[in-house]
Order: structure tokens, then sequence, then C-alpha cells
């Protein structure tokens, strides 16, 4: 992954944009510890109607994205969580399903557990929320001394992943906490190596 990126102070980045619908659809990187694809469609005025994230354990990211003839949507950019650790190119090509936004809201802050766990080398978090709020992710050790922060940023209302490598942390028992507007939630991730 372009090392400039990681240089831009942990900020989401878009990089391309296309006329659809009477609105746009954007493609770029989301800074949520590791950079992760990033896809969002806006209204004419620029008001953000949904966004979806995709990667994996390493840094990701989108370049160029166009709308397909079915509805779809088609991103190019560069991987390094696929193909060769040191960043491939990545073509992914998303189903017209993807242009309804997700309508599952879910009713409470909720923190499922985190997968695969224990884990290895990489977790995931994911994490339901009513309402948009800012959301600060938190690692500690079993001591309760914090091992660093995964994510510190705004979320839409909806089901999000958020995920965790730490390669200099030892094996144990760890402990994440996700505090936003209104809740404070605690989950136990196990880390074998």
């Amino acid at each position: 992954m372009d090392s400039n990126l990681r240089n831009r102070g942990g900020r989401d980045l878009l990089f391309d944009a296309a006329d659809i619908d009477g609105g746009y659809i954007l493609g770029g990187v989301r800074d949520t510890g590791v950079l992760n694809l990033w896809l969002l469609k806006a209204d004419a005025n620029g008001d953000s109607l949904w966004s979806r994230q995709f990667g994996g354990a390493e840094d990701d990211g989108c370049f160029s994205v166009r709308q397909a003839s079915d509805g779809g949507f088609i991103l190019g950019g560069e991987t390094c969580s696929y193909g060769n650790p040191s960043g491939d190119a990545w073509i992914l090509r998303l189903g017209p399903e993807l242009s309804a936004p997700d309508r599952t809201v879910p009713r409470d802050f909720c923190a499922l557990t985190n997968y695969p766990n224990p884990f290895n080398s990489a977790t995931t978090i994911d994490l339901a929320l009513p309402v948009p709020s800012r959301v600060r992710v938190q690692v500690y050790d079993i001591l309760g001394r914090s091992v660093g922060t995964i994510s510190d940023a705004s979320y839409p209302s909806g089901q999000h992943t958020i995920p965790w490598r730490c390669p200099t942390c030892a094996s144990g028992t760890y402990w994440i906490s996700m505090r936003g507007d209104g809740f404070y939630l605690v989950r136990k991730a196990i880390l074998l190596r």
C-alpha cells in the first residue's frame, strides 16, 4: 500500500467520484486502524446516503469507482490483504443489490464477539449502532494497561467491522473496550502466537 496514505494521519480519503442516479458514488480509503476500501453513496446535495467498507486484516484501498450497466459497481484499487502482502492490484465487482441502502438498524448498541477468537495475528470486531455515534475502540492487556487505540471515528447507524492486528503483542488475554455516545462495551480477545 502506498506509504503516503499511511503518513496522512489516520484520515479517510476519497480518490474518485462518479455521477449516478442524480447523486454521486465515491471510492477511497477509510482508516480504521488498517486501511479499508471505502464506497460512499451521496445525494445531489452531497449528503451521505450509505457507505460500505471492504478489506482484510492488512491495508486495502480504492482508487477508482464506476457504476456498471446493471446498477452494481466496479472498484479498482490495491490490496495487501489478498495475494502478495506487499500489494497487488484489486478489482472488485459488486452487484446491484449493494445500491439499496442497508436498512437493518439495530435497536441497541451491541458489540458482537470478535472473530476469530482466539486469533493469531488479526481479529475483526463487529459493532452494531442504533444511531450515528463517535466510537473509540481501545485495547487493554490483562493488567489493565493500554495497548493502543484501534479506532476513534464517527460511524453511521448500522453494523460495522473493525479490524485489529497487533504484531508486537504477546500471547495472552486482551480486553477490547468500545465507548460511544451513551454506551460502553467490553469484549475479551485471546491472542495465541
